[in-house]
């Protein structure tokens, strides 16, 4: 029975340290962008561009909280589906977190271009 190296064991955990990178890219962000909403509370209502984060924001008197409570919810469940799916069907789970951290790095961008 032959031990491996410590370059096996590196390149082993390699593509799990991937993914949790790109999953805390992911959850990093919207946690971003909850920050903004909070830090702009006071004009996100004219300057949200989302109409379901309108419409949110609209319903509670212009107080961003329910706005900020689904986008949590939603972190939440999204970073939850990643990790379940990773553990279940990680070839699945390859393909889609890839392409949502891509889409969290457009928002980044954009967030902080804005």
């Amino acid at each position: 029975m032959s031990e491996l190296t410590t370059n096996e064991r590196a390149s082993a955990y390699l593509p799990t340290a991937l993914y949790y990178m790109l999953w805390t890219l992911i959850v990093a962000v919207s946690v971003h962008d909850g920050y903004l909403v909070l830090l702009n509370r006071w004009t996100i209502a004219v300057d949200e561009m989302n109409p379901v984060g309108r419409w949110l924001i609209a319903t509670n008197g212009g107080d961003v909280r329910f706005l900020l409570i689904t986008k949590l919810t939603g972190t939440i469940v999204a970073a939850a589906i990643l990790l379940i799916l990773y553990w279940r069907k990680p070839r699945l789970a390859w393909i889609i977190c890839p392409i949502v951290a891509v889409a969290q790095t457009g928002l980044a961008v954009y967030l902080t271009s804005y």
